[in-house]
């Protein structure tokens, strides 16, 4: 059981159908259709801008694009991204 908990955590962000995509990696995200995002575990906004917000999320980053993107909430390590988001990237 340990082995298997350790495996996941080496995946960067695991997707479920619907609404929920998690990083055992150190945070965590809910989708709410592509018209909002919550984030949490972020470290940071490392780029801001109505087409592309992209944030530090543990050791990854996370590039969100679309369209009239703001970050409509942020506390220390969480935040609420809204607007027409149209991808999501993760890089290394």
């Amino acid at each position: 059981m340990k082995q298997e908990k350790s495996e996941r955590q080496k995946e960067s962000f695991l997707l479920s159908p619907g609404v929920v995509a998690s990083a055992a990696a150190g945070g965590y995200m809910e989708l709410y259709g592509n018209r909002r995002a919550v984030v949490e575990g972020s470290g940071g906004v490392l780029e801001y801008d109505p087409q592309q917000i992209r944030i530090r999320a543990g050791r990854f980053c996370i590039r969100f694009s679309g369209r009239n993107l703001c970050i409509r909430c942020m506390t220390g390590n969480s935040m609420v991204i809204e607007g027409f988001i149209a991808g999501i990237e993760y890089q290394i």
